[in-house]
Order: structure tokens, then sequence, then C-alpha cells
């Protein structure tokens, strides 16, 4: 029951990243999605700087701690959408 917890969670939290990647790709930011979806990984982040980050996508650190919120954010709100999914499909 654990195993198919874990798997149904992990399927889930990529179902919610390709929805927030789609979004990204349709704005013309699959560039800069690239550069920020390492600060949605916990095994990542500890590696990713603000700094290194702004000197990718080419602007200050200020603004790219920023975009680092609003991806988070909007993953937050990809993942709702998914398990909201998932539950009204269970109800159906």
């Amino acid at each position: 029951e654990q195993l198919f917890a874990q798997a149904w969670a992990f399927s889930t939290l990529e179902i919610a990243i390709r929805r927030l990647h789609e979004s990204w790709v349709k704005r013309g930011k699959e560039a800069e999605f690239a550069a920020l979806r390492r600060f949605l990984n916990p095994r990542e982040v500890a590696d990713a700087s603000s700094a290194e980050l702004a000197k990718e996508l080419g602007t200050t650190e200020e603004n790219a701690r920023q975009k680092v919120r609003r991806v988070r954010e909007a993953f937050g709100v990809a993942l709702r959408g998914q398990i909201a999914d998932i539950t009204h499909e269970s109800q159906s």
C-alpha cells in the first residue's frame, strides 16, 4: 500500500510539472522554465542558487528570486488542480 501511495504521489507531481511546463511553452518561455524547474525539486534546489539563475537568465538576482517564487506558486496551483481532477474522477 505504501508503494502505491508513493507511486501515486510521484505521478501526481510529474503531471503537475508537465502541465506547468506546457503553460510556460505556450507563453514562449520554455527556456525560462527549464532554468526554473530545478527550483521545484527538493533534491536539486540545494545545489541551485539565485545568482546562478540570474546569470543564466540574464537578469538580476532579485528578479531571479521573483521568478522562482512565481514558478513555485504556479506549481502549487497546478498541483492542486491535478489533485482536484483526480478527486473529481474518483467521485464520478
